[in-house]
């Protein structure tokens, strides 16, 4: 299965790619310690933390994931009171090298 994420120190993101796949890039490193690694909705790990890739790339464990709650729009109307907004709004995710300032 496909599903791990590559993220460059350069800020390039590949993937997805099998978990095997990764581990080769580790092993003959193509990937190194700054570079970081995410399992499908998993959290982002530096290449660096040996414990971590460990147990997470290398014996594949399963990460656990905890879905962050969107809070609801809060905003303040003409009178003060506070108005809470909940309506759902089209989420886009757009992937690409982030540049620096």
């Amino acid at each position: 299965m496909k599903n791990w994420l590559i993220r460059t120190r350069s800020n390039y993101l590949l993937g997805p790619i099998s978990r095997e796949k990764l581990i080769e890039l580790i092993v003959s490193g193509s990937i190194l310690g700054e570079d970081e690694v995410c399992s499908g909705n998993g959290y982002w790990i530096f290449v660096r933390e040996t414990d971590l890739i460990q147990k997470y790339v290398f014996e594949g464990s399963y990460q656990e994931f905890n879905p962050v709650s969107e809070a609801l729009n809060e905003r303040k109307t003409r009178d003060g009171n506070i108005d809470f907004n909940d309506q759902e709004v089209d989420d886009i995710t757009v992937i690409h090298k982030a540049t620096k300032n």
